[in-house]
């Protein structure tokens, strides 16, 4: 496990973060995280990336996103637009993906800025974004794959029937990755979503989304600090014995 923690105070509220990686049952490790503070501003910004499109290419177009956006991060305006800054970031990091790369690698990328009571979000591909407030998994992304999509068009379509989405052969494959050549869709918030006391959040690949359901994720996020829950989930990870274990990377944030 790899594992790092920080802790910012804001006005109200202090976040306390912590992370864990691991390669599971592959040759390569793709995913990347980052756990970085503003002390100036007493602003926190984690991310986590998961590479795709195999070996060297995944690895560079997750460390490429995750150095790109942290680096913008430490240049923004705190007084200004944060929400139009962290999109502008992810959309920079996907074209310097791209301009790498040249579509032969690419990445998931979340983004979370917590800054005095709020978090803001910007989000490509189809890693997890939850918030454990309470009793309760709230899951607060959209994922970009074709899963999703089908399901959007179904319901503008004025169906609620999920069946072909379900079947789908190709139902997880990514609509949205950075790196490619024109990014259309980031999923953001452009106004922080406002946080509470008590409150966890987690960011996490799909390693671990698509690995653990929500009771059991509720039951590990309300330990009492974020580096208890990051020791709990791998154990869980570890427990399960999955041959086709993806890497696993989580970024945890409690709020108090």
């Amino acid at each position: 496990m790899s594992e790092k923690r920080s802790k910012v105070k804001g006005n109200r509220l202090a976040y306390t973060a912590a992370a864990l990686k691991g390669i599971g049952d592959r040759r390569y490790q793709e995913d990347t995280y980052v756990i970085v503070e503003r002390e100036d501003h007493r602003a926190l910004l984690t991310m986590v990336a998961d590479g795709m499109g195999g070996m060297q290419d995944g690895r560079q177009a997750s460390r490429t996103a995750v150095q790109v956006v942290r680096n913008s991060f430490m240049k923004f305006d705190m007084h200004s637009d944060i929400a139009a800054q962290l999109n502008m970031a992810m959309t920079v990091a996907n074209n310097d993906i791209y301009a790498r790369l040249h579509s032969d690698g690419g990445s998931t990328g979340i983004a979370c800025l917590f800054c005095d009571e709020g978090m803001y979000y910007a989000g490509v591909g189809d890693s997890s974004l939850m918030l454990r407030r309470g009793e309760v998994i709230y899951h607060l992304n959209r994922k970009q794959n074709i899963f999703t999509e089908l399901c959007m068009r179904q319901i503008r379509d004025g169906s609620i029937d999920s069946t072909i989405a379900f079947h789908h052969p190709e139902r997880r494959a990514l609509v949205g990755y950075l790196g490619m050549r024109e990014l259309k869709d980031i999923d953001c918030y452009l106004r922080p979503l406002q946080l509470m006391s008590g409150d966890t959040i987690i960011l996490c690949s799909d390693g671990i989304g698509d690995v653990l359901g929500d009771e059991e994720l509720l039951k590990y996020l309300s330990v009492s600090t974020p580096a208890e829950a990051c020791r709990r989930i791998e154990d869980r990870i570890f427990a399960m014995e999955n041959p086709n274990q993806d890497n696993y990377t989580a970024v945890i944030v409690r709020c108090d």
